[in-house]
């Protein structure tokens, strides 16, 4: 495995090796590898006219589609870098983000799923200029036509200059991930960490040139960026965009197509083998799944292989900072093991358990889990502080997970450090949704805790102090938060009580609430 590439450079292996496989497909339209390339390069050109330059920072928030691909390639070969937003922010939400990254220009769905995006950025407090580039409105001088006709002009050879200009070691990539701290942090990442990291993705499950990999993880998140289309890229494998995710739909492609790669979250695969026999299709042809949790029942696996027909279901581990995978399972891999463990490490990746002074613990022993790795991240965007209490000098990233390293070297996440939980595949961080909620007038203090949920392993349930002589319900500041936040960050419930737990020290004592959890809190009201 080299580190030494460049996107533009893998862009260029996969047309030479294969430039007539189909390298991206959706329900209209297909392009090959040698046809990608050549929008590729009209989109970068275009990035050239629109003095989109090397280090400097574009955004893409829409759905899941050949034009996103596209649009993150153009700026990426030139090397300008790539800002994925997530679809399920709102606008005060992309602002800041837009804002702190100093974004110049963001490619943009016109509307998806009667959320007018457009309209959204347009009313967001954004503090800079800052270009619109519209998917899906045509004719018009802010679509995506206008924005390639304008680099129409744009010098071939001053083009090849840009491309060439490019380092691996430069930045490709800055990923936003929900905050400990109340606001969502950078994640930046390198040509050579993102690529590297998406090449051992692909390298340990088997990802090769004849594969079809439908991928429905959106690709704001890294499971569908450096997990999904970016693999397809790196191995040469055809990759189907799913722009929303529709049972019906996954069904359906995967019959027609002939699919033999659909990781995702086990929430998937449980509404998969709940389905009617009505919704159900042939999906004899999947090969591989790749599939993460703390823990995924052994239960679920048996019944991944034997009803849903999929030869070899992966158990992966990783974090955003260290740029996507860090354990694997192996195809050989019992079940049970599996079912107990996150797998060992990729090539080059070393994992150590330590204490809270740090000391690194025997073998079997419960403590933090750190990663080193040639892809953990470069840092945090614009704070050393953040960057320096996460990687410690020599190297090693606090993941904030607890887990274990067994004889074998497999690792088993058995809790968190940190608050974080997990809704139906998204990462949660109470501190940043106490810090939204805390703003409704209505609310004098607030603490959030995960709970366990049936279907999407957790759900966060709030407990709410009003203030005083404020009159509050439930229903009303659940709709309020939904305008404030994607909807996975809202509480399912809200509690409200007349004062929160506390220590001497005055730290609300979230152990207390969780000990006292009603038993209605752990039930869905979201479904």
């Amino acid at each position: 495995m080299s580190l030494q590439r460049t996107i533009g450079a893998v862009l260029d292996e996969a047309v030479r090796v294969c430039p007539r496989n189909v390298a991206l497909k959706d329900e209209t339209s297909e392009l090959t590898f040698e046809e990608l390339r050549e929008h590729v390069f009209r989109t970068a050109a275009a990035f050239g006219a629109a003095g989109i330059n090397h280090g400097d920072r574009f955004a893409v928030w829409a759905p899941n589609s050949i034009s996103w691909v596209v649009a993150a390639l153009g700026g990426q070969i030139r090397g300008a870098i790539l800002v994925a937003l997530n679809t399920r922010f709102k606008g005060d939400e992309i602002a800041d983000i837009i804002n702190r990254a100093k974004v110049k220009a963001v490619f943009v769905a016109d509307s998806f799923l009667g959320t007018d995006y457009l309209k959204m950025l347009q009313e967001a407090p954004i503090e800079h200029e800052c270009r619109l580039v519209v998917f899906g409105k045509e004719p018009s001088e802010l679509g995506w036509n206008e924005f390639l006709r304008q680099g129409a002009d744009y010098s071939p050879h001053l083009l090849e200059s840009d491309i060439s200009a490019v380092r691996p070691s430069d930045v490709l990539d800055i990923s936003f991930t929900s905050g400990t701290t109340g606001e969502p942090k950078g994640i930046v990442m390198t040509n050579e960490k993102s690529i590297g990291n998406a090449e051992a993705w692909g390298n340990g499950v088997g990802l090769g040139s004849s594969d079809k990999y439908l991928v429905a993880t959106p690709f704001f998140h890294a499971f569908g960026y450096r997990g999904g289309w970016l693999p397809c890229l790196v191995k040469h494998s055809c990759m189907l965009p799913l722009p929303k995710y529709d049972l019906g739909t996954v069904f359906e492609i995967i019959e027609r197509e002939k699919i033999t790669v659909f990781p995702g979250p086990p929430t998937i695969f449980e509404d998969m083998l709940k389905a009617p026999d009505s919704v159900r299709r042939d999906t004899s042809s999947l090969r591989i799944s790749v599939t993460g949790a703390a823990v995924v029942p052994s239960e679920l696996l048996h019944r991944m292989r034997e009803e849903l027909d999929i030869d070899t279901v992966f158990i992966s581990y990783g974090l955003t900072e260290t740029a996507g995978i860090t354990t694997i399972t192996a195809s050989d891999d019992d079940i049970s093991v599996a079912a107990n463990s996150v797998g060992k490490p990729i090539e080059g990746v070393s994992v150590r358990i330590v204490d809270k002074d740090g000391s690194i613990l025997p073998t079997g022993s419960h403590g933090e889990v750190q990663v080193k790795s040639p892809y953990n991240m470069v840092g945090y965007l614009d704070d050393e502080e953040s960057t320096k209490e996460t990687i410690s000098d020599d190297g090693w990233l606090k993941t904030g997970d607890i887990g274990l390293l067994d004889d074998e070297g497999y690792l088993k996440i058995t809790g968190r450090k940190k608050e974080m939980y997990i809704v139906g595949g998204f990462n949660c961080y109470p501190a940043e949704i106490e810090f939204a909620i805390a703003k409704h007038p209505a609310v004098r203090e607030v603490a959030v805790i995960g709970a366990p949920h049936p279907r999407l392993g957790e759900t966060g349930i709030a407990f709410v102090v009003r203030a005083s002589g404020a009159e509050l319900e439930e229903r009303d500041l659940l709709d309020w938060a939904r305008q404030k936040m994607a909807n996975y960050k809202v509480p399912s419930q809200v509690f409200f009580v007349d004062e929160l737990p506390r220590n001497a020290l005055g730290k609300v004592q979230k152990q207390e609430l969780a000990l006292n959890l009603p038993d209605a809190a752990v039930a869905a009201s979201g479904e």
